[in-house]
Parts: C-alpha cells; structure tokens; sequence
C-alpha cells in the first residue's frame, strides 16, 4: 500500500559537509524546507592564517573566481587578531554590511561594537569555565537570538576553532549595555568533568527561548 505525503508536511533539512586543503577550509551546506524539492546549496571558503585562523570568510572560491556564480558585492569578510591571538575587528561590510570591533579584558570579550560608532553589545560572564578540551565554543555558538545574532556570519563554522583564541569562561549574558532592559541569559548545566551538557538560553530581548543538549564523543 503506497502513502502520500502531504505537500505541506512540516519537514527541514540540513547537511553541511567540510573539506580541508591546506590553508582553506570549504564548507558546503544542503538545504531544503520541503521534502519534494531539490536542496538549495551554499558554500563558505575560510582561508587560514599561519596560526590557522580565519583570515578571509567568502561564499566563494577567491582561487577559482571565474567559475563560481555566487560571487557579488556582499561576500567576503576580512578578520583580524591581535598579537595574543584573540579577533579583535571583522571588516564585513562587503559580507553583512556591517563592520565589528570586538574589546576583550583579561581573557574574555568584554564588548562587540558594530559599525564604530554604532550599537555596542556587552558580555557578562560568571565563574564556569569556556572549556578548553571540548572543540565548541559555547560563547560563539550561542548567539542565535537577535542581539548578538550577526557577530560573525550565524551558519559558519564559528564556534568550532577557526577564529581566534577562546574566552576563558562562559558568557552569562549579553545586553545593549550594563543596565538595558534587554538582555539574553544564559544557564548551565556541567557534568562531574566540567563538560556543558545542557544550556538555557532565556530572552529579555523580545526573542526566542532557546534550550541545548549537548553530547561528547571521545571526550578524553
């Protein structure tokens, strides 16, 4: 007996899959929001620095420029690193139209200032450690809500190494400034090994409330 799916069947789909070529980094994403259409597909190129930081972020293959069709004015952001290793500026005004100075104190970003002298972004933090043997970055990876929502490019592969030097401890909040009225927490939850195994993430900014389960796999 065959069954017909419904074409309003609620159905998403993502896959991304990552090349490694010496000093680039390609990352290609499949997409599809119904279950009877072909995919849509996206590329991200991430040219690595001698310390193997993203330099150059494009949604198009900079070495091969005459053979891709998605190149155009909003493509290619450019980062940079101070002398500790940490992303201190991401000219991406080709990219998202917007560029990002990032201040950071004692090991951690204190501050995310858009445009010079645009809207600024504060993090607070609390007393749990960012880890530094898990290949996440929860700090980067958690800024899906609107307020620090395009700090660097929200579907690249931000969270997992390639840009810069880790804070040392969790971000416990993100506001407009110090005393705003809108802000994102953050809670977590860590195993006996001091591994994030759940986090919370709750919105005083009008957006949505997030919650993450997080698993490890060969952990030590």
């Amino acid at each position: 007996m065959n069954t017909i799916r419904p074409l309003n069947e609620p159905y998403y789909e993502n896959i991304t899959n990552i090349t490694y070529n010496d000093n680039k980094i390609i990352q290609k994403t499949y997409e599809k929001w119904h279950w009877y259409e072909q995919p849509d597909t996206f590329h991200r190129y991430y040219y690595l620095n001698s310390d193997g930081n993203t330099e150059i972020l494009s949604v198009f293959d900079m070495d091969n420029y005459k053979e891709t069709k998605l190149n155009g004015p909003r493509s290619v952001a450019y980062m940079t690193y101070n002398k500790e290793g940490y992303l201190t500026y991401i000219d991406s005004e080709n990219f998202d139209g917007e560029n990002k100075t990032v201040y950071w104190k004692d090991g951690d970003i204190q501050q995310i200032r858009y445009n010079d002298k645009g809207p600024s972004v504060h993090w607070e933090y609390g007393e749990k450690i960012n880890n530094p043997h898990t290949n996440i970055d929860f700090n980067y990876f958690l800024n899906s809500n609107e307020l620090c929502r395009y700090f660097i490019d929200p579907d690249c592969l931000k969270a997992f190494g390639f840009f810069g030097k880790r804070g040392k401890y969790l971000k416990t909040k993100e506001s407009y400034n110090v005393d705003s009225e809108k802000y994102i927490l953050y809670k977590y939850i860590l195993d006996e090994e001091g591994y994030v195994v759940k986090i919370m993430e709750i919105a005083e900014d009008g957006g949505n409330d997030y919650a993450y389960e997080i698993q490890y796999t060969n952990v030590k």
